[in-house]
């Protein structure tokens, strides 16, 4: 895989709808010559330690994504009363059927309800770029959308990121909030559990904002 540029777009408009905010971008993405290249999804289920299993209780965040159909991302999330933003823990990389273990696990760790959130949307593919563009579901209800922009020609961070930026700039024609993903200086490879972290932030702030 490259090197992705992810975060969760706000509209200059502020308050336009999802739908129409998601149907402009796949516009914008057809004019700049990007062709559909099919559907993609990436969901997180979440579940909570049962009481006594932990103190203070953790999350474990299930994540599936369609452009890795066999593998099951299990992320840990520590929680505590004053926490801000996303604390974590062990990350554990599983085949897809690590479901079922935890179906046998429901006296440690039990899925809580009505907290299932995915992205789901279509693929672009330009000459040098690969953008996604998803609505995020909530529910029963669109709470935003995540823009995706991959240089799939390298894994390093450093050798795709200007390039990145300055194609998302020209992209949407206003500024969005992004930096480059949090690496030590001897890890500048972008991985596939770089990309799920993101939007498991993302996906966490959606649901802390939408409560």
């Amino acid at each position: 895989m490259g090197v992705s540029c992810i975060f969760l777009y706000e509209p200059s408009e502020g308050t336009m709808d999802p739908s129409v905010a998601l149907t402009q971008l796949q516009k914008k993405a057809e004019r700049l010559g990007g062709k559909s290249t099919g559907p993609w999804l990436i969901e997180c289920e979440s579940y909570q330690s049962a009481q006594g299993v932990a103190n203070p209780p953790k999350l474990l965040h299930l994540i599936h994504c369609s452009e890795y159909p066999k593998t099951s991302y299990a992320i840990m999330e520590k929680t505590a009363p004053q926490q801000t933003g996303l604390a974590v823990g062990a990350c554990l990389i599983a085949d897809s059927n690590f479901d079922l273990i935890l179906n046998n696990l429901k006296g440690f760790y039990a899925p809580r309800r009505g907290q299932k959130m995915e992205a789901k949307g279509h693929k672009y593919r330009t000459d040098k770029y690969t953008i996604k563009l998803a609505a995020v579901v909530y529910g029963s209800s669109s709470r935003g959308i995540i823009v995706e922009v991959e240089d799939e020609k390298t894994s390093v961070i450093s050798q795709a990121w200007d390039g990145l930026a300055s194609f998302v700039q020209g992209f949407l024609s206003e500024p969005q909030p992004r930096s480059p993903p949090m690496k030590s200086a001897n890890e500048q490879t972008f991985t596939p559990l770089d990309r799920v972290m993101k939007y498991l932030h993302i996906f966490v702030q959606l649901r802390k904002t939408t409560k």
